[in-house]
């Protein structure tokens, strides 16, 4: 779930998934990722929370309108997440 949601806040955060870009669905996530459907649940529930993305009933989650992108976090969070996966 961390890695997942690193990963979704550095490509929202450079401009990769763009304002208003449409998330996969909680299940196509999951089944992509290999994670327990609760687990892209609290993801996107985090990342709404910090008011990166906004769920819309009936038609899904989307980026945000007013995100700035900062190129430099998807190599943090890509380094990152080569650490946790080296260390488990």
């Amino acid at each position: 779930g961390l890695q997942l949601s690193l990963r979704l806040r550095a490509l929202i955060a450079t401009g990769r998934l763009p304002a208003g870009e449409r998330l996969p669905s909680v299940r196509r996530l999951a089944e992509w990722a290999g994670v327990n459907l609760n687990t892209v649940r609290g993801v996107y529930a985090g990342l709404e929370a910090t008011g990166l993305v906004v769920s819309q009933q009936g038609r899904g989650t989307f980026v945000a309108a007013d995100v700035r992108a900062a190129p430099e976090l998807e190599e943090i969070a890509a380094v990152f997440a080569a650490h946790l996966v080296a260390d488990s």
